[in-house]
Formats: structure tokens, C-alpha cells, sequence
């Protein structure tokens, strides 16, 4: 049987610890779940045989890593099918230096972080958690593991913008990375339009947005 070729994304965590205010996420009817390994492993054995792929992304709606089996995921996905590019996005908060270090172990090739704001202030409005000097930080150790142990690794940070967002968050994030931004795979910015619910809370509210 002739095997159909795609790109797959399983999002293995639905769950979330920021509330961004342009994600659908903290809506109470995006449905919640955790994937163990088990039924991950369950589930992919059949996808695979009849598909096959070069790349697999682990994340999409939620925050991988508050899954605790996302490791063996990963080693799974590499070792057992042989998935040349594992990939997962992330808000960040979460990756301290001992996480890092076990997800990289693991075999992950692209880490993307989620920075939807370039300074304290907007990022606490936009996040709804005051994580941004984490986040910075957690960053900075996977440049540091990048430059030290894992050169093959792409680091990657997306940001979403918002009214308290930078036009082109490019050069804030060079300045504040300094000399490391070069480790740097991309930059990617994101437009979109703003809901009916923010624009009616924000702009004629007089809301976060706002102040």
C-alpha cells in the first residue's frame, strides 16, 4: 500500500497557563485535554501506516510543555518514525534551564516561542501573566545550549501583533538578544484583525489597549 505523504500536527496539550488576549484558548468551550504518551504512541502507530512525513508538529492550541510526557514523546517520534523535523511552539514560561536541557536531550529540533509583546508592561496586558523577564531569559539559555551543545537547533519567536505590540517587533527583540540575536533562525511577525468583543472593549472602552 502506497503510503499518502503530509505534513502532521498533533497537539498534545489543549491546556494553557497564559490567557493572551487575542487566543481563542481561554474560551470555555475550546475543549481540554492532555495526550500521555500511551495514547499518543496508540494513535500514531495507526496514522503511520498510512502516512508518511518529514515533519511533525507537537502544539497548536495550547502549552506543550504542560504536558510531562512530551520528551518521550519526541524521542518517540524520532527514534520509532524516523521524523526528520519534530517541532513545538511555546509560550516559554515554562522552559527553565532544567526543561531545556531534557526536551533538547529528547531530540527536538525547532523551538518557536510565543512573544506577543517587547517590554513588561504590554506583555503582562497582552498574556495576562507577568512572565516577560522569564520568558527572556528561558530564551536566552536555549541561544546558550544552541551555541554550546546543540548547534543544529532552530529558535525561532513568533509575535501575534496588537495595539500594544511593536509594527515590527524585529529590531526590539535585536536589541534586546544583543550580539546572540544571530542565533536567531526567524523573526515572525503576525497581523490580524481585531475582534468585535476587543475592539468594543479596548478602543471604544477605553480598555487595556488603552492604558
Amino acid at each position: 500500500m502506497k503510503k499518502m505523504h503530509k505534513k502532521i500536527n498533533f497537539d498534545v496539550c489543549t491546556f494553557c497557563n497564559h490567557q493572551c488576549t487575542f487566543c481563542s484558548n481561554p474560551d470555555k468551550r475550546t475543549k481540554k485535554a492532555i495526550t500521555s504518551f500511551a495514547d499518543f504512541k496508540r494513535a500514531m502507530d495507526n496514522v503511520m501506516r498510512y502516512v508518511s512525513t518529514n515533519e511533525m508538529g507537537l502544539s497548536a492550541k495550547g502549552e506543550v510543555l504542560l504536558n510531562k510526557d512530551l520528551e518521550s514523546i519526541i524521542a518517540h517520534c524520532k527514534q520509532a518514525y524516523k521524523i526528520p523535523y519534530v517541532y513545538i511552539s511555546s509560550n516559554g514560561a515554562l522552559l527553565d534551564a532544567k526543561r531545556a536541557q531534557s526536551l533538547l536531550e529528547s531530540g527536538i529540533d525547532s523551538i518557536k516561542f510565543s512573544i506577543n509583546a517587547v517590554d513588561e508592561t504590554s506583555y503582562a496586558q497582552t498574556h495576562s501573566k507577568n512572565d516577560f523577564q522569564k520568558v527572556i531569559q528561558n530564551f536566552k539559555h536555549l541561544i546558550h545550549l544552541k551555541k554550546t551543545a546543540f548547534p543544529n537547533l532552530k529558535l525561532l519567536i513568533s509575535s501575534v501583533l496588537t495595539p500594544l505590540n511593536a509594527a515590527n517587533p524585529k529590531a526590539h527583540f535585536e536589541r534586546i538578544f544583543g550580539k546572540d540575536f544571530l542565533y536567531i533562525d526567524a523573526i515572525l511577525p503576525y497581523t490580524r484583525a481585531m475582534t468585535q468583543k476587543e475592539y468594543a472593549y479596548n478602543v471604544i472602552g477605553g480598555g487595556a489597549y488603552n492604558k
